[in-house]
């Protein structure tokens, strides 16, 4: 005979030694298995005994290739192949240049999901369509942003600070106006020396 706690009332109940199975407890009628394996020792002990030891244990994980980044490169490249002609059209007109952001940023943002889709994955087939479309969209986005700096640069730096007057008289913002040769002589001509700024 084995002695056994009950698991609800923790009194102890006497079974066979060979029992197994469902049980009720004598006392408080509350229901417990003994002597039965759950699925996780059984399969233990297989293990233990050499039973499942020919199954493989490694899975073959395959990452399938799908044309997702390959479509993604070809539309960054055709954007940022767009932004670079419209480059060229931003260095001459400040406002082109602002609207050949619509084309670059597009292109940015869609090389940089391509990059990231395959950057964990060594030796991916579109690796080098990503390279060129994340290459290409930098470059086009470089040349959109640079002339837009320098016309900035150009407007608030380089402008005079009054207004030239028809016939080459310059006006000092005052109601004076002196000849445009006097601008930037070194001497006052205005006399609130808006010639000189």
């Amino acid at each position: 005979m084995v002695e056994i706690l009950c698991p609800h009332c923790e009194k102890e109940i006497e079974l066979a030694d060979d029992a197994s199975g469902e049980f009720a407890c004598p006392y408080c009628d509350g229901e417990f298995e003994w002597g039965v394996e759950d699925e996780l020792d059984s399969f233990m002990d297989e293990i233990n005994t050499g039973m499942v030891a020919s199954q493989p244990i490694q899975q073959n994980i395959q990452i399938q290739a799908n044309g997702e980044t390959n479509t993604i490169s070809i539309v960054a490249i055709v954007f940022a192949g767009l932004a670079l002609m419209g480059a060229l059209g931003g260095a001459l007109v400040p406002l082109f240049g602002l609207c050949n952001l619509l084309f670059v940023i597009p292109a940015v943002i869609l090389a940089s999901m391509s990059r990231s889709k395959i950057q964990h994955l060594e030796g991916h087939k579109d690796a080098g369509l990503v390279k060129a479309g994340w290459i290409i969209s930098l470059v086009s986005l470089a040349l959109t942003l640079l002339p837009q700096l320098f016309w900035l640069v150009f407007i608030f730096v380089f402008a005079d600070a009054g207004d030239v007057v028809a016939d080459g008289w310059f006006d000092c913002g005052n109601g004076e106006s002196v000849p445009e040769v006097y601008v930037n002589d070194g001497e006052w001509d205005c006399s609130n020396g808006a010639d000189e700024n």
